[in-house]
């Protein structure tokens, strides 16, 4: 099992409606300061606002996610596949990473939906993305997806 890789913008996928879900990668205290997170904030207030739903810093939302369906119909994942965000050491944890797409899969699979995700991980979360895609595969290859590779 691969994933099936693109390369392009994920945010102007969603705006264009070529996708059904986003799911990026978000950590468990409420920052969504850089990277993907921080345009997923500013694109989609909604995303950050159900984030703020969750409790603060509760590690027990690790491995989980939230998630909200926007005015256009996409829908944004919260994937909580990191405690923490630290820009200097690695964050990304590979289980947290797997049950949060088991979880997904299990929630939204089934309904013909084209799921769209970036290098989980691998960005400012410092994951060896060699590592993380046959996690996400296993619980995600069954359903229509692209994995990101950001393009300008």
């Amino acid at each position: 099992m691969s994933l099936n890789y693109v390369d392009g913008d994920i945010i102007k996928m969603g705006k264009e409606r070529t996708i059904d879900v986003l799911i990026h990668g978000a950590n468990c205290w409420h920052k969504m300061g850089a990277g993907l997170a921080l345009k997923v904030k500013r694109n989609w207030p909604e995303a950050y606002e159900q984030d703020l739903l969750t409790p603060r810093g509760d590690k027990s939302k690790l491995g989980g996610f939230s998630w909200v369906k926007t005015q256009s119909g996409l829908i944004i994942v919260n994937a909580y596949t990191q405690y923490r965000y630290d820009r200097y050491n690695t964050v990304a944890d590979l289980d947290a990473i797997s049950n949060s797409f088991y979880g997904i899969a299990q929630f939204f699979g089934g309904h013909n939906l084209h799921f769209a995700f970036p290098l989980i991980g691998a960005g400012l979360a410092g994951g060896d993305f060699s590592e993380i895609a046959p996690i996400i595969s296993q619980h995600i290859n069954s359903e229509k997806h692209s994995c990101v590779r950001f393009k300008k």
